[in-house]
Order: structure tokens, then sequence, then C-alpha cells
């Protein structure tokens, strides 16, 4: 697992700010295999008890999204379609 996920989507989410304007995306969608480092990491970087339920960051729900491949991340104001 990619320890420095954070990293990655703090860069993403300030690149995507600089190109909409300053607007957060609402979502930010993440591999399967890497959508729990990242919530780890958004814990202990923010100093939040290890039972505190983490769901969002920088004012954006993070969430799993299962078409990603590990490394990939998805910033949009849209969940995407899924096939049930």
């Amino acid at each position: 697992m990619d320890a420095h996920i954070l990293q990655k989507v703090e860069n993403s989410l300030d690149q995507y700010q600089a190109e909409h304007h300053g607007e957060r995306p609402l979502y930010i969608l993440v591999s399967p295999g890497e959508v729990d480092g990242l919530l780890e990491e958004v814990k202990q970087a923010n100093g939040y008890p290890k039972d505190v339920h983490v769901t969002s960051y920088r004012g954006s729900k993070i969430m799993r999204y299962e078409a990603l491949n590990k490394g990939d991340l998805l910033l949009t104001d849209e969940l995407p379609e899924t096939s049930s």
C-alpha cells in the first residue's frame, strides 16, 4: 500500500481547486485497496482518536470506487454510475 496517498490527494485537491476557481470537489474516489489507508492517514494527520470514523477530507467525501486501480484517484462532483 502506498504510504503517502494523503499527499497525492492533497496535491490533486490543490490542482482541482486551481482549475475550478477555488471550488472543492464533492467526492474523492479512491481504489478499494487504498481507501482504508487514506482514511487512516487522515486520522493521523488530524490527530483524531482511533475510534473516530472519518468520512471526508478538506470538505470532500471520501468514497471507495471499485473501477479504479491502485494508485488512481478521481475528484468529482458527481458519483459515477455503478453496474448492479
